[in-house]
């Protein structure tokens, strides 16, 4: 019978946290706080260069017309 995900979680669940939570364990841990977040008053509702920079920690490959949109950095 295949594992339930209860099963895994149990059985991974803390591996895998403490992977997550060791500093310096990959460069995406930090996207979402990277240069001060995404929610400050100065970045909210708009793409800056410190987005493009984070999402790009996560290896996801960010155009570069996506920079050179109007309003966009």
């Amino acid at each position: 019978m295949p594992d339930k995900m209860v099963d895994i979680v149990r059985r991974e669940g803390a591996g895998h946290l403490g992977a997550y939570c060791t500093p310096g364990a990959y460069a995406g841990q930090w996207f979402e706080t990277f240069a001060g977040g995404g929610d400050r008053a100065e970045a909210s509702g708009s793409i800056t260069a410190d987005d493009l920079y984070a999402v790009e920690a996560l290896s996801v490959r960010v155009p570069f017309a996506v920079g050179r949109e109007p309003g966009v950095c």
